[in-house]
């Protein structure tokens, strides 16, 4: 499997299946080109792999995904995402509103939505997450930071539930 850059294989993801429907600037992760690939999924096209050398705690190892527009404090939300991992993990959700002047000591925002965590298993399944946002959130965290191999991602999708409208949009 070839290696590519992070921005190189959003790229190619939006064109395919993937509806993680996002430009890929705004996908971050503590990865480098080394450790993040495209991979096809065996279905639909082509997903994301981020492979994790594992960790002490869930935080040791995350992909970021900023947000085009906030998600507005008060209204309520759904995520989809169809993952699998190499081993069995825990997948934890964090929605984060970096702007906020609510700081932790290492200048962290400090308003963070943390969600319980989902086990990850090595086939591929659908895992959901509904919430009420208490934060103007722009960012989504996903640890998996105890996972020594490697996790995939496809089908993201988030959108409000009032009206079904996806929020991440096509870029």
């Amino acid at each position: 499997m070839k290696h590519f850059s992070p921005k190189l294989i959003l790229g190619v993801l939006l064109m395919g299946a993937l509806s993680l429907n996002c430009q890929a600037q705004n996908v971050n992760s503590f990865f480098d080109k080394e450790t993040t690939t495209a991979a096809e999924d065996g279905g639909n096209g082509y997903c994301i792999c981020f492979k994790s050398k594992g960790g002490t705690n869930a935080a040791d190892n995350q992909a970021n995904y900023k947000l085009t527009t906030h998600l507005i404090a008060g209204k309520k939300y759904m995520l989809k995402v169809t993952a699998k991992a190499t081993s069995n993990c825990q997948l934890t959700l964090h929605a984060v509103d970096t702007k906020s002047d609510n700081k932790n000591a290492d200048g962290t925002s400090a308003d963070v939505q943390e969600f319980n965590p989902k086990s990850i298993g090595t086939t591929w399944e659908t895992y959901n997450w509904r919430f009420t946002a208490k934060y103007p959130i722009d960012r989504l965290d996903f640890l998996f930071g105890t996972l020594d191999g490697k996790i995939y991602f496809d089908d993201v999708k988030l959108s409000d539930t009032e009206f079904g409208v996806d929020v991440i949009q096509n870029g």
